[in-house]
Parts: structure tokens; sequence; C-alpha cells
């Protein structure tokens, strides 16, 4: 269990309007993240000479690797605040994918030196449960999903604050295989890779 947070009317409406904005982006923003995501990983070629380019293609990839597991960590954070706050003897059961999210954060992203200097073992789970960029991005998905059917569930608490729907994010855009083999041709032509 986390800190303890005080809710108030205020900012249980912000907490609210988090967790719905929340289902919208993992139903409609989420898939274009992981479908991009996956694009680039499968589209690039292993031996990519250029150093620069290798460099950029790895930090982008594992960059939003990064980013999209503790976005979903934290989601899973502020949806046990919110039931807590429905129940205060509330005790979330996640579902596993939600659960290995949640471990991915703590130990692999938000305290990963921490944890590598204590032990190998959070290293060495993902790689035998997880072990690529092909296998993990699909599991965000469907860890994204069970978090969206939670967020459903409790936007129809009698409690929920129901908030208009902002969705003021830009939304990704999705890229298609060609506009990936045009850049690669491009990046032949010059002499990149």
């Amino acid at each position: 269990m986390g800190a303890t947070i005080k809710i108030t009317a205020k900012n249980r409406a912000a907490l609210h309007a988090v967790i719905r904005e929340f289902e919208y982006f993992a139903r409609e923003t989420l898939p274009t993240h992981v479908s991009n995501a996956l694009l680039v990983v499968e589209s690039f070629p292993q031996n990519i000479q250029n150093l620069p380019l290798r460099w950029l293609l790895a930090n982008a990839v594992t960059g939003k690797l990064e980013n999209l597991v503790m976005l979903l960590g934290e989601a899973a954070v502020l949806m046990d605040l919110a039931a807590r706050d429905f129940d205060p003897t509330h005790q979330t059961a996640w579902p596993t994918n939600v659960a290995n999210v949640k471990r991915m954060r703590d130990k692999l992203v938000a305290h990963r030196v921490e944890n590598a200097i204590d032990s190998k073992k959070y290293t060495e789970w993902y790689k035998k449960q997880f072990g690529s960029f092909k296998v993990t991005f699909p599991f965000l998905l469907a860890a994204g999903q069970d978090l969206a059917n939670i967020s459903a569930a409790l936007q129809q608490h009698p409690k929920f604050v129901v908030p208009k729907l902002q969705n003021n994010g830009p939304q990704p855009f999705q890229l298609e295989s060609y506009q990936i083999a045009d850049l690669l041709s491009a990046l032949k032509r010059a002499n990149i890779y």
C-alpha cells in the first residue's frame, strides 16, 4: 500500500477525471502506441551500422516501453486509491497482467538502480517472463485493457463523480509499414545506414 492521501471533494473530482481519461487512453490511444512501437521493432534491421541511428532507435523504443510501464503502473495506483476512497477496507485483487505491470514499474523502472544493486532477480524475472519488445508491448496492451475495464467498473460506483471527458491530449498517428520502408530507403540512399 502506498502513501495515504486524504481525498477531498476537489481532488476526488480530479482523481475521477484521470480515471475516466485513462479508460479512453487505454481503449483508443494505447493500441496505436503499441502498434507503432512493434512496427519500428519489426521493420528496422538489427545490423544498423550507423551508431547514432542505432542509439536513437534503441532509446526510442526503450523509452516508449518505460513510459507505458510508468503510465499503466500509475493508473493502477490511482484506481486503487479511488477504490479505497469508496470503501476504506477495499483490498485490490489485481489481474495478473496489472500485477506484473506494477512489478515492472516498481522494480525495473522506477527503482531500477536500487534493485539492481540489491539483486538481479527482477531483471532475470523480466527476461524469463517477457524477454523481448515483441512480447512486452502486446502484454502492456493487454494490461491496459484490464485497467480500462477496472476504470469502467469504478465509473459505475454511485460515489464516482462523472467529469466531462476532456481528451485534450494529442492523438498519436498510426505508422504504416510503407512509411518505415520509405524511411529505410531514404536512409540507404543517403548512406546513413
